[in-house]
């Protein structure tokens, strides 16, 4: 279909794709046409849409270009595209019924039509969907729409090391020895747990969230996606970048007869890009750069940085050596190399390496509770230091900066599709040169980029759409599921790309003017549909009401959990039958069913094939968190209900019943309260069944290196009903500060 000749036909395309509440896109154009602020230009209406967050980025993108079909993936609404290369597309989605934001890829075509391709897609789909860790970018599902076949990922709040030292520059010692730390952690889970060899570690491939969590991207799936035809070939080509620089030598010799140590020395390889910011060989051709892998050694690293200690190079000596018999034979090796330089917790990364979506991608179905023109949109509300790499909760302690040496802000911007969730593609200058904006942005056709990612010639002025050429109506990311990695940004990094010549300060103001503007006309001529925060008094409390309600309340315990702040309360109503839900990484929110009520959290009715253990409930990482008048439900199908990991000081579960499961009704793993703020469970009910394990069952991995034991849990009024064993452990010596209902026992077994 053409591109909309004008707002009419825009507003046609919007209405037709289904992307946005019919309602609220009323509703806001009248109040435009009410202030006398209606464009005429389509361009010029799309960008009001984008910053009132009715339509993300991407979509009002491909409504410019006349696409309009098909905006899901299954059951999943895609929101922005995150990236695109020669392993596919990645879009951020949105589950449709869930509102669970995800990251999908999308297998490219040319591998979905080879019949063995697709068999392997969906057997290593299959073995990384059975992996769970902090510290691995999880799997939720694999499937196909029509002739799409994608994996939903989970989706990750942060940037890869290759960003943050783009804009940033290389990582003081301890940050980067906690990541490394962390990254080897999870190399470690994928070893024992599935035999996985990763097989291309590299900087774009590690990701770091906003508390400073490292994530290992593609664990699993590198296998398929990066096989010979993809690495082995194209590694002679010089216009792909990034991979040969990171390869083991055995690797460049046999991809297929590799193990784990070849990841162990491409995690030496990265850890030197994260002190030098550049990689051990940064010269040369792709084919110089294989065979120095094999036959030299890198420039010292103390020669450019001296401060680093001599031991945190031997460590990176060791891992990158050409011998894989003379490197540490597996991650848990380097893990233990690395502890006596991640005693001492770190900060989580500074807001200014952290990426930013547009407004409606940040947003869920419930109230907005960030402004328009908040340079901190979809952050966290609080981020207190944290000993990252141990797995610690944030503690008392005032975050400190993390010393970085000085370097250069990059201008080029260098898009990398492997991220999870990379909503900025590059550093935005410092300082920058911008065109004077013009009254009514015309069309124009996105500027050309050259293979190698360099930035083009001329760009449009940031923050500006573009509207290309006609496009064929078909769905939203075909045209870009054959590109490589390095073929063209995506439309962030074009946004972001440097033009003109008027300091980008006032360009800064004059959006957030503008925007101003536009939030203060619609708050005068609209009722609403959705409810928004306001900033006067106490807010009132988030509603939960699976089964409707007037339009202010939230349909999934997640949603409302998503949109919540520190102090908040969320008010259960009715029953829920959410899938597996995981609330982590939050401060002090209260979640309890009406006065006098209790809120039911059943087993949803189908569970995924691909989950090893069946559990309702994970939290990880929260405190001062209190769940009242909840009855967990197992339904006979659910494995666990409520698992507990990590740090938890704080949470509370009062007044709570567990039934009708099949395993545990509790299970902590490794969880850990604090001396004055226990892990408590008080005046509840835990009833056991005829082949239930235990009512309680206390779990540890003493290998984890992030916490040894499970301490500091209490059970007061609560009373283990029924045949089988009250309360179990795996070791009496890895449960410490337990008090345990009135006449039970701690009984050892599995």
């Amino acid at each position: 279909m053409p591109s909309p000749a004008n707002t009419a036909e825009l507003l046609d395309l919007v209405a037709r794709s289904g992307v946005a509440d019919d309602a609220r896109i009323a509703a806001f154009v009248d109040s435009l046409r009410h202030a006398g602020r209606m464009p005429a230009d389509p361009v010029r209406l799309a960008e009001f849409l984008v910053a009132e967050g009715l339509l993300t980025r991407f979509q009002a993108e491909q409504l410019l270009q006349g696409k309009w079909k098909r905006f899901n993936i299954g059951k999943y609404k895609v929101l922005e595209r995150l990236g695109s290369g020669g392993m596919g597309s990645v879009y951020l989605c949105e589950h449709t019924l869930m509102r669970r934001r995800v990251a999908v890829k999308v297998l490219p075509a040319a591998k979905a039509e080879d019949p063995s391709a697709l068999e392997r897609f969906y057997r290593e789909g299959r073995v990384v969907g059975a992996l769970d860790h902090p510290n691995i970018v999880r799997a939720y599902d694999i499937d196909q729409d029509d002739k799409l076949h994608f994996l939903v990922m989970e989706h990750v709040d942060g940037a890869s090391l290759q960003e943050i030292l783009k804009r940033a520059g290389p990582l003081a010692v301890d940050r980067a020895c906690h990541y490394m730390r962390q990254a080897a952690l999870g190399l470690q889970h994928a070893h024992e747990q599935a035999g996985i060899v990763h097989r291309d570690i590299k900087p774009g491939n590690i990701l770091v969230d906003r508390n400073g969590i490292v994530k290992v991207l593609d664990m699993g799936l590198a296998r398929f996606f990066h096989d010979e035809d993809d690495i082995l070939t194209r590694k002679y080509d010089e216009n792909v970048l990034g991979t040969a620089d990171y390869l083991a030598p055995e690797q460049a010799l046999d991809s297929h007869t590799v193990d784990i140590r070849a990841d162990v020395y491409s995690l030496g390889a990265t850890f030197y890009f994260t002190l030098t910011g550049k990689p051990p060989f940064a010269e040369g051709t792709v084919a110089q750069k294989l065979m120095w892998h094999q036959t030299r050694q890198p420039r010292s690293i103390r020669l450019t940085r001296p401060e680093v200690p001599e031991a945190v190079c031997a460590i990176i000596d060791k891992m990158m050596a050409k011998d894989p018999a003379q490197r540490y034979q597996t991650p848990l090796e380097i893990v233990e190399a690395l502890a006596p330089f991640t005693q001492t917790p770190i900060a989580p990364p500074p807001e200014s390496e952290m990426p930013q979506l547009s407004r409606a991608a940040m947003a869920s179905d419930g109230p907005r509770t960030q402004p328009a023109t908040s340079p901190t949109a979809g952050s966290s509300q609080r981020r207190p230091t944290w000993q990252v790499s141990s797995g610690s909760s944030p503690g008392n302690a005032t975050p400190q900066p993390v010393p970085q040496p000085a370097a250069p802000q990059p201008t080029t911007p260098v898009p990398n599709p492997a991220v999870a969730r990379r909503p900025v593609e590059a550093a935005v200058p410092a300082q920058r040169q911008a065109a004077p904006a013009p009254q009514a942005p015309a069309r124009t056709v996105p500027p050309p980029v050259t293979r190698n990612g360099s930035a083009p010639q001329a760009a449009p002025r940031p923050g500006t759409l573009t509207a290309t050429a006609p496009a064929r109506d078909e769905p939203a990311w075909e045209d870009v599921a054959d590109e490589t990695d390095s073929q063209r940004p995506s439309s962030r990094s074009r946004r972001n790309a440097p033009a003109g010549s008027l300091p980008w300060l006032w360009i800064v103001l004059a959006a957030g003017l503008l925007v101003a503007i536009v939030l203060g006309v619609y708050s005068l001529f609209s009722s609403g549909t959705t409810p928004r925060e306001t900033t006067e008094g106490p807010r009132g409390p988030l509603v939960v009401d699976p089964q409707g309600g007037d339009g202010s309340t939230y349909r999934t315990v997640y949603s409302a959990w998503h949109n919540a702040k520190p102090g908040d309360r969320i008010v259960l109503r009715g029953t829920t039958d959410e899938p597996p839900v995981i609330l982590e990484n939050r401060d002090n929110i209260t979640l309890e069913a009406e006065p006098g009520k209790t809120f039911v959290w059943k087993s949803p009715p189908n569970w995924s094939p691909n989950l090893r253990t069946k559990t309702l409930l994970d939290l990880r990482k929260l405190s001062g968190v209190t769940f009242r008048g909840v009855t967990f439900d197992g339904a006979n199908t659910a494995d666990r209900l409520v698992s507990i990991f990590d740090r938890c000081p704080g949470l509370k579960f009062e007044r709570c019943s567990f039934v009708n499961f099949k395993k545990q009704g509790v299970y902590l793993y490794n969880a850990e309260g604090d001396k004055d703020r226990p892990i408590e469970f008080r005046d509840g009910t835990i009833k056991t069944g005829e082949k239930t394990a235990a009512g309680v069952y206390f779990d540890h991995n003493a290998n984890a290196g992030y916490l040894p034991k499970t301490r500091f849990v209490t059970f007061q009024g609560v009373k283990i009903e029924g045949p089988t064993v009250p309360v179990k452990c795996l070791h009496p010596d890895y449960v410490q500060n337990v008090t345990l209902p009135e006449g039970v026992k701690l009984t050892q077994g599995n």
